[in-house]
């Protein structure tokens, strides 16, 4: 049976790590589209004309 080199444990936590940071940057990256898509489209509004482009949360009140 042959025994794996002890390059293949720090190969596969190295991928692993790599798996991980490519996660969080698609993550962070949909977050922020999220986020851009909800400014624009409120500033959408405001160049618009319209005055309630952000209504207040009144239900904790």
């Amino acid at each position: 049976m042959p025994e794996t080199p002890p390059d293949d444990d720090d190969r596969d936590a190295k991928t692993l790590a790599g798996l991980a940071v490519a996660i969080v940057l698609v993550v962070i990256t949909v977050f922020l589209l999220v986020e851009l898509k909800r400014g624009t489209a409120t500033l959408d509004c405001i160049a618009a004309g319209h005055k309630n482009c952000v209504p207040v949360d009144t239900s904790k009140m």
